[in-house]
């Protein structure tokens, strides 16, 4: 049984939360319960967002991929409370916010491979059916520990071939073809704001390279994959840095280079 203990942020479908596991016994006393941050289900569960709800679920408990947070729990009918997501505690900004914290610009390799994480985990969710729709420099959050990279913002997730239309105000990392009163709903949209985030992580100079014009063309037909993407990146790490980075002290030591 979690415990809701703040509501942080609301909207007309969810809120999320700060929440604790319930004490399993009131005359026992135990250590300060861990908080964790959560995702409350508050509308309908006929409505289309809590299809959406579930999909984040079953994305957090089945996939195992490392730029996606593994939920704690997943809570879709449970008594006497409303559907909850509950995600551990993990010390991460978003990838504007931490690089404007940044002492000192982060090295171009570190930062190539941050791209690269996202793309991975994107491939992945792509793999799935799914697109995750609102990728931006809000949704990629960067772990505090080692730099790696975790994707959010699953609440935006549409499936494959299906017709959509944009929920919200749109904004520029959105593709194109999004801004139509209705569009189908496409992976090569998050390929297009993949290219708009590595423009304001890597620098404008980006904007006239052959793989970020190729991501960001106007037909979405001829923009590359995920996986394509993944490769071309991963080969560019080998070419440009003469090697991958996967230990946090390489990456640390990158950094520092800088």
């Amino acid at each position: 049984m979690w415990k809701i203990q703040k509501l942080i942020a609301r909207n007309a479908s969810h809120a999320s939360c700060w929440v604790t596991r319930g004490q399993a016994s009131p005359e026992v006393m135990e250590p300060a319960p861990e908080l964790h941050w959560a995702k409350l289900y508050t509308g309908c569960k006929s409505w289309p967002e809590f299809d959406s709800f579930c999909r984040q679920a079953s994305l957090g408990t089945t996939m195992h991929n490392s730029g996606l947070i593994k939920l704690t729990e997943a809570l879709l009918d449970p008594p006497d409370q409303q559907p909850l997501l509950v995600y551990p505690n993990t010390d991460m900004l978003p990838i504007e916010q931490w690089l404007r914290n940044a002492p000192q610009q982060p090295a171009q390799s570190l930062l190539v491979w941050q791209i690269r994480q996202t793309v991975e985990t994107l491939c992945a969710i792509h793999q799935a059916g799914l697109v995750h729709g609102q990728v931006d420099s809000g949704h990629v959050l960067v772990v505090g520990a080692d730099d790696s990279i975790r994707v959010v913002g699953l609440g935006a997730l549409e499936v494959v071939g299906t017709v959509g239309c944009l929920p919200r105000l749109a904004s520029r990392f959105d593709a194109p073809e999004r801004l139509a009163a209705e569009y189908e709903v496409s992976t090569s949209a998050d390929i297009y704001s993949v290219a708009v985030l590595m423009t304001e992580t890597l620098g404008s100079r980006v904007e006239e390279s052959p793989l970020v014009k190729a991501m960001m063309a106007a037909n979405p037909n001829h923009r590359p994959t995920a996986g394509e993407v993944a490769s071309l990146l991963l080969e560019l790490e080998r070419r440009l840095f003469g090697e991958t980075i996967s230990l946090k002290n390489t990456m640390r030591d990158s950094s520092r280079a800088a």
